[in-house]
């Protein structure tokens, strides 16, 4: 399943390759996903003694790159090598995906016309615009919670953030990238907001990062105003401003785009680096016959 909010039309291909490469690597259905296996079965190797964070700038202008219209960097692949660099100050979910990213820009075989590519913030989020890093993100995302096994332990437990944790933790993916894959293919109504840290905040948006919605709730609710988000006396707005950690009795009323005001129950938790909010419309059934403790899931932000 597409897990994201534009299709790709490469998707099928991705899916395919995504699949080969879990079976080749024996890492299908082994569980934390063994991203080294995948890396080694796609003829690949991470370079474990360079760290991107603390490169000179003359290492990254060999490979063509001009370190002043990037980011910090976060990932690179040199094709002529095959040889993946990470920043290894990141957290080790983090890492999976950047290292898995790197790999589907190596094995798609319409992307290996460069001498490599390099990776930072924004060729890594899920709102990027190029079509090559889309198709790494999907690629990346779709190996690390292998395809359709992902989501159908989805489907077996509580519409909760708790799931999206425990399932993060599972597969070895950040509770970012768990809880976006975890809400766009859900067969429920449910919408992921996730908000910057406080410092980066701006009058206009509250923080907004980013907004991910399930086809159902897409198709019955539609999107929610911007400005109904924005408002500093929202209830999980406050939540973020006090410091709330966690909540799984949230209620808000927010007025959607079509004018119409909905009762929405939400689930809040703030990682530090972000803070997350799943909205689901009052009466949507979020029980299953599974239970989750919480846990403290900083680790896995």
């Amino acid at each position: 399943m597409e897990d994201s909010n534009t299709a790709l039309e490469s998707s099928g291909d991705i899916s395919k390759i995504s699949e080969n490469l879990l079976r080749g690597a024996k890492a299908w259905g082994v569980f934390p996903t063994p991203v080294e296996k995948i890396v080694t079965y796609a003829e690949l190797c991470v370079a474990d003694s360079i760290d991107l964070s603390a490169v000179e700038p003359g290492f990254l202008e060999k490979f063509g790159f001009i370190p002043k219209v990037l980011d910090k960097l976060l990932g690179m692949i040199d094709f002529r090598q095959r040889t993946i660099y990470i920043d290894q100050s990141m957290k080790a979910s983090r890492q999976n995906f950047v290292k898995l990213h790197e790999v589907f820009h190596g094995v798609l075989p319409w992307q290996s016309d460069v001498l490599g590519r390099a990776d930072d913030a924004k060729t890594l989020d899920p709102d990027v615009e190029q079509l090559f890093e889309r198709e790494a993100n999907f690629g990346a995302s779709s190996a690390l919670f292998q395809l359709d096994i992902f989501d159908d332990k989805a489907k077996k437990l509580p519409l909760s953030i708790k799931s999206a944790q425990h399932l993060a933790k599972e597969f070895g993916g950040s509770i970012h990238a768990a809880l976006r894959r975890y809400v766009l293919n859900s067969p429920k109504r449910c919408c992921l907001l996730v908000f910057h840290p406080r410092s980066q905040w701006t009058s206009e948006n509250q923080g907004l990062r980013n907004c991910f919605l399930s086809k159902r709730f897409e198709n019955e609710i539609g999107q929610i105003g911007l400005d109904a988000i924005a408002k500093p006396d929202t209830p999980f707005i406050r939540d973020i401003i006090f410091g709330k950690r966690w909540s799984d009795r949230g209620k808000a009323v927010l007025q959607v785009e079509s004018g119409e005001s909905v009762s929405f129950d939400y689930h809040f938790f703030n990682s530090t680096y972000n803070s997350f909010v799943l909205l689901m419309p009052q009466g949507e059934k979020n029980k299953s016959r599974i239970t989750l403790a919480y846990r403290n899931a900083r680790s896995a932000a």
